[in-house]
């Protein structure tokens, strides 16, 4: 979908309004008074260059493929002075070209149908290479723009390049600032690659006039801060009707393991770096992305004040490794119920921990705070193959009301405990309708249940779960430090679930198997590999994260349910 999007009751207005084509990629095209010019860091010349109109022969029907010839300008900032304000005018970077600088440009387009546009030219070649960054200078407006098809990678601060230069500076990839009296509105990002640097940001100061940013089938890896700086892949905040889908978030906020000397080292993981930050965004879809190895979290997601996160929609995303997958909340006992029904569903999360970034040895699927309301259902957390210390799917700090947990699968998690209840703060209203129902919880060596300061059901409900653990029968539980049987659980909680297991279709598959079965090396780091060499000119969707969740999620499909070989209690099948 493109421009006006619904998602059950969530919608984005003033987004791009273009097409796109068959295979999902936004389809430009000039107006007939857009202003075209093109450069080339090889046979550009700032002095003769011009621009071009669809009424020129040399532009031809494709403006991304000149039918020459054509005089490009060698530099951006030449370029730039071609462009007009308000005006659908392009600039356009020649495939192959590498330019030692960044993009400075603070120019809109016309409207959602006629933005300006920043992207590439050429029958072939890889993307356009930038060693900086991509600025809005904000000291204007910034409206209806797209970048697309372009590559910003800091080689300077990659260890495994020639012009490696010891991580030089905290130099920023995408920078969208924008003061008070100025706003954002329209921009698309598509198809782009951002390594290497500190962060990619949009940061409006405006926190209520920012709206319609689209941020889809790009690459941010490898983003990591050289000092106590923090670092992300993707820094987003204060929009109405954020899009994010389709992006590959890899190894970001760090480029070396902690390693818990207590002495920072350069590009060290953190707890503050993740591979996405986004802070007071209404309107927030994220859908069918691919994150992996995250410094901490994969997708932290925050709202500090009450009632402000609206909107939210995190759906079928592929989370691989890192701390945690998804945080939603304010981390503050003081921001009482500032999310507003979020609606999490349909995510898969595989090795949990892999790589562990910053050795805290933890594994988290949903890390959350504060919630008014909610949806977490049809989620996936699977083969855990490390020994962490600690893992939780459903991790509850602070207060929360009216959340349904539902129809979940936990599976061949090593340390994971499943539902994680920490005790409400002082002061704090308790906890109200929290429902776990339908949810099949099957780990092994730990707690299904593990809560703090319970001293009834009050606030909770479980219903018709499915349980199973290979700890000792009737250590399923443990309540404020306590070890509970199944018979002292029922009663304390009302539960009414089973203890059994699922007998799944091929609960076995991995990336590993999926990539066997297209016909790949069926290692996670070869998966990584295709994922990060991804884009326009040369996109698999094989390799997409919806592909791979339906493989994964079709080997839990399910008909029938057997016990433990012991009874231990509880509605035993």
């Amino acid at each position: 979908m493109s421009g006006f999007f619904l998602y059950g009751n969530y919608a984005n207005a003033e987004a791009l309004n273009l097409p796109k084509d068959e295979n999902g990629w936004t389809i430009f095209t000039p107006s007939v008074d857009s202003d075209v010019v093109y450069v080339d860091s090889v046979l550009g010349d700032d002095v003769t260059c011009r621009t071009y109109r669809t009424s020129d022969v040399e532009m031809g029907a494709n403006p991304f493929i000149p039918v020459g010839p054509i005089l490009p300008c060698a530099t951006s900032a030449k370029a730039v002075t071609f462009m007009g304000g308000g005006q659908p005018d392009w600039m356009l970077y020649k495939r192959g070209s590498i330019f030692d600088t960044g993009i400075v440009y603070a120019r809109s387009g016309r409207s959602a149908t006629e933005p300006t546009v920043v992207g590439a030219y050429g029958a072939s070649g890889e993307l356009p290479i930038f060693r900086g960054g991509y600025d809005n200078n904000g000291n204007v407006d910034t409206h209806w723009l797209a970048i697309a098809g372009l590559d910003f990678y800091a080689d300077f601060r990659d260890p495994n390049s020639p012009n490696y230069a010891g991580g030089l500076d905290n130099s920023v990839g995408l920078w969208f600032f924008s003061h008070e009296q100025y706003s954002m509105k329209g921009i698309l990002v598509e198809g782009c690659k951002f390594r290497f640097f500190k962060d990619n940001a949009f940061q409006p100061v405006n926190a209520s006039d920012n709206s319609g940013l689209t941020i889809r089938r790009n690459l941010f890896a490898d983003n990591y801060s050289i000092s106590s700086a923090h670092s992300q892949g993707l820094l987003v905040s204060n929009f109405n009707g954020l899009l994010i889908e389709e992006n590959v978030f890899d190894h970001n906020g760090w480029l070396v393991q902690n390693d818990s000397d207590g002495i920072e080292e350069v590009g060290e993981a953190t707890i503050f770096n993740h591979n996405t930050y986004l802070t007071n965004n209404k309107n927030l879809i994220i859908r069918n992305n691919i994150f992996a190895q995250g410094s901490s979290n994969n997708s932290k997601i925050k709202y500090t004040q009450t009632g402000i996160g609206t909107g939210l929609v995190v759906d079928n995303n592929l989370y691989i490794g890192g701390e945690i997958a998804i945080s939603i909340g304010a981390p503050d006992e003081h921001e009482i119920y500032s999310v507003v029904n979020p609606f999490i569903a349909n995510n898969v999360y595989l090795k949990p921990g892999y790589a562990n970034p910053t050795n805290r040895e933890i594994g988290w699927f949903f890390y959350n705070f504060n919630w008014d309301g909610g949806t977490v259902t049809n989620n996936y957390m699977l083969h855990q193959d490390n020994d962490l210390f600690g893992g939780h799917f459903f991790h509850l700090q602070y207060s929360g009301r009216n959340v349904n947990v539902s129809n979940n699968i936990v599976y061949d998690t090593k340390n994971i405990t499943p539902v994680y209840l920490l005790p409400i703060e002082t002061g704090n209203p308790n906890r109200e309708g929290i429902i776990f129902e339908d949810n099949v919880f099957d780990v092994e060596n730990n707690y299904i249940v593990d809560a703090s300061a319970l001293t009834d059901s009050s606030g909770y409900s479980f219903v018709e779960n499915l349980y199973y653990s290979t700890k000792l029968a009737d250590t399923w539980f443990r309540i404020n430090s306590s070890t509970k049987t199944n018979e002292q659980w029922m009663t304390l909680s009302g539960d009414n679930s089973t203890f059994g297991q699922k007998e799944f279709t091929d609960p076995s598959r991995s990336i590993e198997s999926y990539m066997t079965s297209i016909g790949e090396i069926g290692a996670i780091e070869n998966f990584i590999f295709k994922i990060r060499s991804q884009n326009k000119y040369n996109w698999d969707n094989r390799f997409a994260a919806e592909n791979v969740n339906s493989y994964i999620k079709a080997g839990f499909v399910f008909d029938d349910i057997f016990p433990p070989s012991v009874p231990v209690g509880l509605n035993v099948l």
